[in-house]
């Protein structure tokens, strides 16, 4: 306690104006709760900065003191819990302060804090001039953090990654600069920044997207058949077949869970006769289901409806309700992630389909989220590594600690893990990489590289950047790009 009052007494001394939370004070749980009981860190304190200038005077500080290790954090949807530092010890900048949203529909852009969420993000940009971008499904999920990894969700088969819809961004680095960083300005920081994932760059304090308009001709659906007396091998390869025709209007998630084989998602049209189309060529091609829900809608009430209906996360009908998620939401949460490459083979949908049969029904499930394998690019100036998949697949075991008590999670959580890990074992061959918005340390088990199935070709050019950028590793985690020694590539211990 007494080394944690002298850093804190010394940090406010040389930022007597940014807040500060520091261990043995009040807020300071509140300001480090999570939602994922696995990845419960101890930070030496938490910054809250309202500026890039605040955030230049943190990092100087931070430095000036000697301090070794700082995170970043937005959302806090880490699985990992890489914005508290990945393990005990690092001095946390919380971005929650750095909200604000501006746009210029005429322009197609809009511009968001670092620490602003999904959600608010995209309700502004569809109230003001119903525009849109690409993005994950959770609200909650911190925009400096996704567009940093890829940014997959419901709209991606359609318009691409949120990360390829960002013009520019204003970034605070390792030596307390503030810099715009775009593919005319400081363009490897720029690369390097949009793909790496973690946090190992520096802190986003603002980012600049290119938006679309959103669609007018809009449909939300869910389609459903059980597992139990269904030759579900046949419904998957159908699934498969039908997805991959369908027009790119159409988005798509395959999900597995809870005794039935699941396809839900949105069309994107704008015309009721490119919806429809879309829909009926795709109900007509698979078998038929047991229960079916097709709705017209608006664009933004496919973000409410798919986040209700497929993630663990709450739901804010108004931006200034969301908060980041804490400990009353705290659950068990284990996910694996990859990007699979090409049609799947009948072989492995048979294997698969057999698999289904012994999922445990509840808190464990298998998504294949729908891509556009043509989608890419020219030139692509990102690091993201995969380009050219036909499906993001990941899987979880997620379990709320309300329903069974912090005991009983564990044990009920660590029963679902076998059977999880054989799931993944199965997709692994037919997996070209690992997606690091979905970050799982466990990538590097079996003798695998967790770096290169995360960063790929990309490693020893990111390597470099981190040299050029943050020489000292100032900001790192246990999965994160270290800086290069000489021309070679060192990981994190």
């Amino acid at each position: 306690m007494a080394m944690s009052f002298d850093i804190a007494k010394r940090f406010r001394a040389e930022v007597p104006d940014v807040p500060s939370f520091f261990p043995g004070e009040k807020h300071f749980y509140t300001h480090t709760a999570t939602w994922n009981m696995l990845k419960e860190h101890k930070p030496i304190g938490v910054v809250r900065p309202e500026s890039a200038q605040q955030v230049s005077a943190v990092v100087k500080a931070a430095r000036k003191l000697g301090i070794k290790h700082v995170a970043v954090r937005g959302g806090g949807h880490s699985f990992e819990g890489l914005g508290l530092g990945g393990k005990n010890g690092a001095l946390v900048i919380d971005m929650l302060g750095m909200n604000s949203v501006t746009s210029d529909p005429s322009k197609h852009e809009i511009t968001a804090g670092g620490g602003t969420f999904l959600g608010t993000t995209a309700l502004w940009a569809y109230e003001h001039g119903r525009q849109m971008a690409p993005m994950g499904t959770c609200p909650t999920v911190g925009i400096g953090g996704q567009v940093q990894c890829g940014g997959y969700g419901l709209y991606t088969r359609t318009h691409g990654p949120l990360t390829d819809c960002v013009v520019s961004m204003e970034v605070v680095t390792a030596d307390g600069e503030i810099r715009r960083v775009s593919d005319s300005e400081n363009a490897e920081l720029f690369f390097a920044l949009r793909g790496s994932g973690v946090g190992s760059f520096g802190v986003i304090t603002s980012v600049t997207l290119r938006t679309y308009n959103a669609a007018t001709h809009v449909a939300d659906f869910s389609v459903r058949w059980k597992i139990k007396g269904n030759d579900v091998a046949d419904i998957l390869k159908k699934i498969q077949a039908a997805c991959v025709a369908a027009p790119l209007c159409f988005n798509p998630m395959v999900v597995i869970w809870l005794g039935v084989v699941e396809v839900t998602g949105a069309i994107l049209a704008n015309s009721v006769t490119e919806r429809d189309a879309a829909w009926d060529g795709f109900i007509s091609s698979v078998p038929k289901p047991y229960e079916i829900r097709h709705d017209a809608v608006d664009y933004i009430d496919t973000f409410r409806d798919i986040e209700l209906s497929q993630t663990s996360a709450p739901w804010y009908d108004a931006p200034e309700e969301m908060k980041r998620e804490g400990h009353e939401h705290s659950r068990y949460m284990k996910i694996k992630a990859g990007f699979v490459d090409g049609l799947l083979p009948d072989a492995f949908w048979d294997k698969l389909a057999a698999l289904a049969a012994t999922q445990p029904l509840e808190g464990v499930r298998v998504q294949l989220l729908g891509l556009n394998p043509a989608w890419k690019p020219s030139p692509d100036t990102t690091s993201i590594k995969v380009r050219g998949s036909t499906w993001l697949m990941g899987m979880s075991v997620w379990l709320p600690v309300k329903e069974y008590g912090r005991h009983g999670v564990m044990v009920e959580g660590d029963g679902r893990r076998p059977w999880l890990n054989e799931a993944y074992e199965l997709f692994y061959p037919h997996t070209v990489g690992g997606y690091i918005g979905d970050d799982d340390e466990e990538e590097g088990l079996h003798g695998r590289d967790l770096h290169e199935s995360y960063y790929g070709k990309h490693k020893e050019r990111l390597a470099r950047a981190k040299a050029a950028y943050d020489p000292t590793n100032l900001f790192h985690n246990h999965m994160s790009i270290a800086p290069a020694a000489g021309d070679k590539f060192k990981a994190n211990l």
